[in-house]
């Protein structure tokens, strides 16, 4: 992605980004998936945005708007508020010098911005099997739990069950359009209207909304733990499940789907932190095993993960 000194962005799609998703390495068919990946983007956010137009006045949140697509280049021009790799103005960036009100108001608005979107979208068709690549990418984080709870010596077979158990789902899921990158670093802040766009739309598909909240719920709580101090809890994470789960009023398999999401990325996010810096093992060892106490939680069907993961 590159951008001009306007917050016009230029997106392309090349082959290496279809390599990256479906691990071939053959030119003709990389070419194709990123051409696919385009498509998908452009559906969803044309969709999207006209659907999401009066149910989320008042918000002042909203995704890129496309200007114009180059289907032979794969470029599609987008406006935003920045590449969210660049961009020093996202939640995740400015949080500790965003006041703690302004913290617990942008995680209610997103919580019932994200309700809007999930439940606007239901009939909402962006594509062939809605995106089956992008469904591939988070059955993949699923994977991954075994090794990340093994690194930390706890028990890992929790790692194989939830695959198990909860995989098929992200692979047959199809309730409404999912984000696929929704978290505090993909929503930028400005002193622009709309105030707060969510950018960075390249894994839409159909799925379970839950994915959706359970990362950003997970990646909340990682940012309102350790970004100011135990003490500072500014209540992100708090604000935006509260919000999320009161408008959508979800029923309990969601909940337990949502459960386990939360626990998946809070494995998967320690695991990570700990390659980048392994003087933080006893601090991401505790995130490791909320996660894991959490899935075990969803998998007995116990719904007090809820206050297990709020009160942390």
């Amino acid at each position: 992605m590159t951008g001009t000194l306007s917050n016009t962005f230029h997106k392309y799609y090349n082959a290496s980004q279809g390599a990256n998703v479906g691990g071939s390495t053959d030119i003709q068919e990389c070419n194709r998936k990123a051409h696919e990946r385009q498509q998908f983007e452009i559906r969803a956010l044309e969709g999207i945005s006209e659907n999401l137009k009066i149910s989320t006045l008042g918000l002042n949140i909203r995704p890129p708007t496309i200007h114009r697509t180059g289907i032979d280049t794969h470029a599609l021009v987008v406006s935003c508020h920045g590449e969210p790799a660049l961009n020093k103005n996202t939640v995740e960036k400015m949080y500790q010098n965003t006041p703690s009100r302004r913290i617990r108001d942008i995680g209610i608005r997103l919580g019932r911005w994200l309700n809007y979107l999930h439940r606007s979208t239901r009939y909402l068709d962006i594509g062939p099997d809605g995106n089956t690549d992008a469904r591939e990418v988070v059955c993949s984080q699923y994977a991954r739990v075994t090794t990340a709870l093994a690194c930390f010596s706890l028990d890992n077979s929790i790692g194989d069950r939830v695959a198990e158990a909860y995989k098929g789902f992200l692979r047959t899921d199809n309730e409404c359009v999912c984000m696929g990158n929704f978290s505090p670093r993909r929503v930028v802040i400005a002193d622009l209207t709309p105030p707060l766009m969510v950018v960075d739309w390249k894994n839409v598909r159909r799925g379970s909304g839950a994915t959706d909240a359970g990362r950003f719920a997970a990646e909340a709580w990682t940012i309102d733990r350790f970004k100011v101090g135990s003490k500072r809890h500014r209540g992100l994470a708090n604000a935006f499940l509260k919000a999320y789960l009161h408008a959508a009023e979800p029923n309990f398999e969601f909940r337990m789907k949502l459960a386990v999401h939360i626990g998946v990325q809070l494995c998967l996010w320690s695991h990570v932190e700990l390659l980048e810096c392994p003087s933080t093992w006893v601090e991401m060892r505790g995130v490791a095993e909320l996660g894991e106490a959490i899935i075990r939680k969803a998998l007995d069907g116990n719904s007090s993960w809820i206050d297990l993961f709020l009160k942390a």
